[in-house]
């Protein structure tokens, strides 16, 4: 994802695909906590963005396509 316009358009497609998705874009709190969890904010990322993928042990089989494609 380039620009964060774009946002709508993956959900849409991780969507699409039975992958739920929850956007957490305006949660501070949730953001602090993951900052915390990995060591703090980078000051060199001017545009950070988190992702969040829980792979699930009923069906694995869509994750290699997804994160190859």
């Amino acid at each position: 994802m380039a620009q964060p316009d774009e946002l709508p358009e993956l959900l849409n497609r991780l969507q699409a695909q039975g992958i739920r998705t929850l956007d957490l874009t305006h949660n501070e709190m949730a953001k602090l906590h993951i900052r915390h969890l990995v060591g703090g904010h980078a000051p060199q990322a001017e545009h950070e963005i988190l992702y969040r993928f829980r792979v699930s042990p009923e069906r694995p089989a869509p994750w290699p396509a997804f994160l190859t494609a």
